[in-house]
């Protein structure tokens, strides 16, 4: 199961015209002189002429393509969305549900939602695609703005009432639940929780933490909501997967200020204690994420045991790294210098 699926990229760009010839010159006659040539250059000279401005034309015209294209979807109504959704191609299918998809992250910061309408025509979609790509985002889709009274009913169907042996989709439906931060959700994601137990179960165990917390973490949620959350993520910090741990730990920390995970997040910074626990982990690039997501949890803890260690990183090798602990001393010098006014 891949959590940040990819859409489909367009077809691959048109391959460059083959360089046309002339017709063959005539041969002078005998007796006529030569011509002298002033301009003779070698092989490596003429490369440019015949690949690399050809090239750069093709390059061009293709980015035209795209940047008209992507403005083309953007204008698209969602109607014309769903129409491709109905009867486009698998790769045009595909697309659709994508930009479906990502339409909803603006509907949901303007907490916008579809019409009873468009929600009934994306479950039609969904109860007859068996496509497992186009269903995740389609529910995704359900999850972030579907009408409430349609989608929440329909994926909290799903999840329970599904085939027990399809894990994909009631993981696919655990999302989507977070996604409508509906405190309705709350009891069947519990639930759902103590039967993912086992090493095997760790991913399913983690999405159901991070669905949990999305909802019980927003904006106006009560202390009757939050409370039974944190005490299922404190118990995820003992887990015996390494992934879910830390990933408690940066929730507790980010969303609820709580220092619960902080021995597990100051660990994190160091990056020999990130590459011994999983050989997966000796790529830079996992363990550069990781100590920025310590460095981030510990500057919202507020923790200061840790602000000599993170001071101490200035000289890190990440720029990533270096710009978040420029941009949190700068905010702490403003912050100090407004207190002195």
């Amino acid at each position: 199961m891949s959590d940040s699926p990819t859409p489909s990229e367009p077809s691959s760009p048109p391959e460059s015209p083959a360089n046309s010839q002339g017709p063959e010159p005539g041969k002078p006659p005998a007796s006529a002189p030569l011509p002298v040539r002033l301009d003779e250059r070698n092989f490596t000279q003429l490369v440019p002429q015949f690949f690399i401005f050809p090239l750069v034309l093709v390059t061009i015209i293709v980015m035209i393509y795209v940047l008209f294209g992507a403005s083309a979807e953007n204008n698209r109504t969602v109607e014309e969305v769903l129409h491709d959704l109905h009867s486009g191609w698998l790769q045009t299918k595909n697309r659709a549900a994508y930009e479906l998809a990502m339409r909803t992250k603006d509907m949901e910061e303007k907490s916008e939602k579809f019409t009873p309408e468009v929600t009934e025509e994306i479950l039609r979609i969904l109860s007859s695609n068996e496509d497992s790509k186009i269903r995740s985002y389609l529910f995704r889709a359900l999850g972030s703005a579907g009408d409430p009274e349609l989608s929440l009913p329909a994926l909290l169907k799903f999840l329970t009432e599904g085939k027990s042996d399809n894990l994909e989709e009631k993981v696919e439906a655990i999302r989507g639940l977070g996604l409508s931060r509906s405190p309705e959700a709350l009891p069947p994601l519990y639930q759902q929780l103590q039967l993912f137990q086992g090493e095997e179960n760790w991913e399913p165990r983690l999405i159901t933490l991070s669905a949990i917390a999305h909802i019980t973490s927003s904006a106006g949620a009560s202390e009757e909501i939050r409370r039974p959350a944190i005490e299922e993520l404190k118990k995820g910090l003992s887990d015996p997967k390494w992934m879910v741990s830390w990933n408690c730990a940066a929730v507790l920390a980010d969303r609820y200020k709580d220092p619960s995970g902080v021995h597990i997040l100051r660990n994190l910074l160091d990056r020999e204690y990130i590459k011994k626990v999983d050989k997966n982990l000796e790529q830079e690039k996992f363990q550069e994420d990781w100590v920025i997501t310590a460095v981030r949890s510990l500057i919202a803890l507020e923790d200061e045991v840790s602000y000599k260690k993170i001071e101490e990183m200035r000289q890190d090798p990440s720029a990533r790294v270096r710009n978040i602990i420029y941009l949190w001393e700068d905010a702490k010098k403003k912050a100090e210098a407004s207190k002195t006014k």
